[in-house]
């Protein structure tokens, strides 16, 4: 391995027990509502669980590219890609590595790497993806962070850390998990309600009446034959029958029942709010929204501004590790490309006012040049007439007819002797 170096060593085993060791459960968080919350139990909730999907897989498939800004300040992309934004994670693929970055900074509002080999310039070439419960981030008495990953101090020039937003003073950023528990673990316990209700019996409250007295101990029994007969999905169609002259009454939806219903709607917006995601990608399509008044600039809010800061903080890791000169940037137009109608008006008025010619906006399209050089030609926003330079200098129109009254200052009248 002369051109790659492996940094797996005694430390390093000690550091990581095993191999490939197996990532732990999310830290326990009580909640005000007795819900257990934890990672697994809070992506338990099909909405939390939807909303961390649409923002990890908005991501994770966006192409990444290396350039290199030109003195002109054009960004002009590199041939080749460097690894370290090619294949930069152990184990795991590109895309299989930004997804449990985002998913980290979104669920904990931290993510960890540590670098695990170096090329032959010792350059830091691949790095392992911790779990967060693996890392305890602290300061240290010069006012450094420090690192210790299972129990174990670690060396800071080999942690790549990234971090949500934080509170002034922390080391860490803030996660949904520990800072938002209580209106998770409202949606945990009322989806635990919803299940005990079908598993127990989704009959509504009934009133079970005798003509005649009976012993507490009958009417205790009698009780629980019935629950134990009509309890359950199984039973939930089977006939009621009562003998004995008693009589079974159903009630209809209690106020409480539908303070039930409209609790769940709240948790899930409340979950659509944490993840900054709007409703209707998560299927409430039944409310009104201050996103935007159409689903385009729905979609445009939401890159700009849920998406666009985890784009940006994976764009300076990468840019940071790639080296001085080269940067790493995410291709977005797919998130905020307008419909065909939109594109086309813009691109026909870019030709039209000069400053792109057929072959740019054919680019844009993802649609070859036009053979000869037919589309390298610039139009003249005054009179739509080829330039006569195709490097872009618009050539000055013919000479307006007030000017060809008077060449040198055009005014009509300077030559009226009156």
């Amino acid at each position: 391995m002369s051109a790659l170096r492996s940094a797996f060593g005694k430390r390093d085993a000690a550091i990581f027990p095993g191999a490939l060791a197996v990532p732990v459960p999310g830290s326990f968080r009580s909640s005000s509502s007795g819900a257990d919350v934890t990672d697994q139990t809070a992506l338990s909730l099909m909405t939390f669980f939807a909303g961390v999907r649409i923002i990890a897989d908005s991501i994770t498939f966006l192409p990444l590219r290396a350039v290199k800004i030109l003195a002109d300040g054009t960004r002009s992309p590199l041939p080749v890609s460097p690894c370290q934004i090619v294949s930069p994670f152990a184990v795991f693929s590109l895309q299989e590595g930004i997804s449990q970055i985002i998913t980290s900074l979104i669920l904990r509002g931290n993510a960890y790497l540590y670098a695990v080999a170096w090329d032959g310039a010792m350059n830091p070439i691949v790095w392992r993806i911790l779990t967060p419960d693996q890392v305890i981030v602290d300061w240290n008495k010069q006012g450094q962070r420090q690192y210790k990953i299972n129990n174990v101090l670690a060396d800071p020039s080999r942690m790549t850390h990234i971090s949500n937003f934080m509170l002034a003073g922390s080391p860490k950023g803030a996660g949904i998990i520990e800072y938002c528990r209580n209106s998770l673990g409202l949606g945990i316990a009322l989806e635990e309600v919803a299940g005990s209700f079908f598993k127990n019996g989704i009959m509504s409250t009934g009133i079970i009446s005798v003509d005649a007295p009976m012993p507490d101990e009958v009417a205790r029994q009698t009780a629980q034959q019935f629950v134990q007969n009509h309890s359950g999905t199984k039973n939930a169609h089977l006939p009621i029958v009562m003998g004995g002259g008693a009589k079974y009454t159903p009630m209809s939806l209690t106020p409480e029942d539908a303070q039930f219903i409209q609790s769940r709607d709240f948790a899930n917006i409340s979950i659509a709010t944490l993840l900054g995601i709007p409703p209707h990608l998560l299927g409430m399509v039944d409310r009104t929204t201050s996103w935007g008044t159409g689903i385009e600039v729905q979609g445009r809010a939401f890159v700009d501004f849920t998406l666009r800061p985890y784009i940006q903080r994976l764009q300076t890791m990468f840019t940071g590790w790639c080296g001085s000169g080269v940067y790493a940037e995410f291709v977005t137009d797919a998130l905020t490309r307008a419909d065909s109608t939109v594109r086309f008006a813009g691109y026909m008025r870019q030709i039209t006012d000069g400053w792109a010619n057929v072959d740019e906006v054919r680019a844009q399209e993802g649609r070859p040049a036009l053979p000869n050089g037919a589309g390298q030609v610039y139009r003249n926003p005054a009179t739509q007439v080829p330039s006569s330079d195709a490097g872009g200098i618009i050539a000055a129109g013919p000479p307006s007819p007030l000017a060809a009254q008077n060449p040198n200052t055009g005014d009509p009248n300077a030559n009226d002797s009156n």
